[in-house]
């Protein structure tokens, strides 16, 4: 018999439509100007990438391949010209058929742009580039430019729809702008992105997000004492830890490119189900940056120390084959990412491993699993979909909820400030300067204190990282708050009277 969802998760969603309907009503103020000038200016980057193409010489094995239907923006000529032409060896394949031929089974070289990022040739990396200059504005700045509309107040806005009815996790979606897909990892897009968006007229772009909030969920659903200590604990740092295994480095000598790579290669990929060998081919190739040295060692020429020279040293000197249906050759990275991953559940997780297959099991017992925020789930699910969902979901819910009360407070305490968005971890505000720190104090309260008091499942409490812009700022200028004697103020103190002036001026 189906598991079935309760009536207080019901009713959830259904205050929680009401809530984003309003949000959706107020709307984002978007910098009109500045959107139409930047899609010309990229539109000028991409036809001189494409110029560049043209002059290359591998351009000339690519008229011969493929005559007057070469194009220049085709993923599939590329990954051939590539791949088959110029001998690469393919690090991503697609899925493959039913075919007997084990070739077949295995597919063939994807034409992503993971797949083409390694290849170092300047071919290849002017079409990578052209191609998220092209997404940019098609994606991105072109849906906002559709979708903006004028208010009476003389500024262009747009009104992103959120929907609580799309994702089998029960998380939102958003569309017509996708509100909630935006660069935030690459600094050069991201600030190109974030630009767009403004706060209103003499107000701040405010931001409370919840810090690591899936990881935290995660240890509320496993209990595992190592993660709940890591979640609960300021001082602790998996990220970097995880850094230090890898790599054979101690804390001191991880960089924040580093420690970014392995957080986002190895720590979420391994939380959300990836294994070594994708972990290892991922990171490999993001160590090739300049940007990943050894901090504070230098080599016998004086430079920074690269991390893949420090690595040669340790006796790692090249990636491995990567190879599903081999084992893993001594000496190689992915040999020890093995290791490295053997030791992570095995021995630093081990109460969090067993959570996944007792999930897991349970699951093929019942066809369904239940969220602790009460939602049901049955059906037909990869094994990755059953212990990732209950944790993103609930994750999210958590915002939902203390969203929905924030939401009736503002309008109870006659706020000018409004809830303008959310980003599944994260609320995005107009904040009038005036009522800033009231604010922020009660989105803390209700998605911290508040929220725990309704859910006592939360065993490991939630935290929240305010943010805010200056006045008339856009969501690019946004910088870390901190509480002090009673108000909040920003984090680094001199950077921000550096780039805005004093804070006091923000009122």
């Amino acid at each position: 018999m189906p598991l079935t969802t309760t009536f207080e998760a019901n009713r959830l969603l259904l205050e929680g439509s009401l809530a984003l309907s309003e949000i959706e009503g107020v709307g984002v103020r978007v910098d009109r100007e500045y959107v139409k000038k930047t899609i010309e200016d990229v539109g000028h980057t991409i036809r001189a990438l494409h110029a560049d193409m043209q002059r290359d010489p591998v351009f000339a094995r690519m008229r011969r391949r493929f005559g007057d239907k070469t194009k220049l923006s085709s993923a599939d000529q590329v990954a051939k010209l590539v791949f088959e032409d110029l001998g690469y060896t393919p690090v991503v394949m697609t899925e493959g058929g039913e075919s007997e031929d084990p070739n077949e089974r295995r597919g063939r070289a994807s034409a992503s742009a993971k797949a083409l990022e390694h290849v170092d040739i300047p071919f290849v990396k002017n079409y990578l580039l052209a191609q998220k200059y092209t997404k940019l504005v098609t994606t991105y700045l072109g849906n906002i430019m559709q979708e903006m509309v004028q208010h009476a107040d003389g500024d262009w806005y747009v009104h992103p729809s959120y929907n609580l009815n799309t994702v089998v996790t029960f998380r939102s979606s958003c569309n017509n702008p996708n509100y909630q897909n935006i660069y935030k990892r690459d600094p050069a897009f991201a600030a190109i992105m974030r630009k767009a968006y403004r706060s209103r007229r003499e107000f701040q772009l405010g931001e409370c997000d919840y810090s690591s909030a899936e990881v935290k969920v995660a240890a509320n659903y496993t209990l595992d004492p190592t993660a709940m200590r890591e979640a609960m604990d300021p001082k602790a740092d998996p990220h970097r830890e995880a850094a230090c295994k890898l790599l054979h480095l101690r804390p001191e000598q991880v960089n924040k490119y580093i420690r970014n790579t392995v957080k986002a290669a190895w720590v979420f990929a391994q939380f959300y189900g990836d294994y070594y060998l994708s972990c290892a081919r991922n990171i490999w190739f993001q160590l090739q940056s300049p940007n990943a040295v050894v901090e504070g060692a230098t080599d016998a020429a004086g430079k920074p120390l690269h991390v893949l020279e420090h690595l040669k040293a340790k006796g790692i000197k090249e990636l491995g084959d990567c190879d599903p249906e081999q084992r893993p050759r001594p000496g190689t990275f992915e040999a020890h990412a093995q290791q490295v991953e053997e030791w992570y559940w095995g021995v630093k997780y081990p109460i969090h491993t067993q959570w996944k297959r007792d999930w897991y099991n349970e699951y093929l017992r019942r066809g369904g699993f239940m969220m602790k925020t009460g939602f049901a789930v049955n059906g037909v699910y990869k094994r990755n979909e059953v212990i990732n969902s209950p944790i993103q979901g609930s994750s999210f819910h958590c915002l939902l909820k203390a969203m929905i009360r924030i939401v009736k407070l503002f309008k109870k305490y006659k706020f000018k400030s409004r809830v303008i968005g959310e980003v599944h971890d994260s609320l995005n505000l107009d904040i009038h300067p005036s009522e800033r720190d009231d604010v922020i104090n009660l989105c803390r309260d209700s998605m911290t204190t508040w929220l725990v008091k309704q859910w006592p499942w939360l065993v490991v409490p939630p935290q929240v990282e305010p943010e805010c812009c200056p006045v008339d700022g856009s969501w690019y200028d946004l910088a870390a708050l901190k509480e002090q004697d009673g108000i909040w103020v920003p984090a680094d103190a001199d950077k921000w009277a550096a780039k805005y002036g004093d804070w006091s001026l923000q009122s």
